[in-house]
């Protein structure tokens, strides 16, 4: 199975699925793994809805903007394997069937 679909059936913004303007929710527990690994900062507003702005490497990587604080920032879709947003405004918390389809 590729990447890409397993993202999707995930509800992941991926390079396929990631539209400006789209609402999207940062996977906090996905990408507090990366920012330890990386440095990935925290930005202000990114614990609530956010709308995609700006593709990057062919829509691997958005720019959003967070509702709540207007400040922006830079989330990998696909990129490095890793996917960072999630589609729509809900919960930003994995469900435990999200957490079952991670291990497939």
């Amino acid at each position: 199975m590729d990447v890409v679909s397993h993202s999707n059936r995930q509800g992941k913004v991926d390079s396929q699925s990631g539209k400006k303007g789209m609402v999207v929710s940062l996977d906090v527990e996905e990408y507090v793994q990366a920012a330890a690994v990386f440095g990935f900062p925290r930005i202000p507003g990114d614990d609530g809805p956010g709308d995609l702005v700006q593709p990057f490497d062919d829509g691997k990587t958005w720019n959003v903007r967070w509702q709540r604080t207007g400040m922006l920032g830079n989330y990998y879709c696909g990129k490095f394997q890793l996917f960072h947003l999630r589609q729509g405004a809900n919960d930003t918390d994995k469900t435990a069937v999200d957490l079952v389809m991670r291990e497939v």
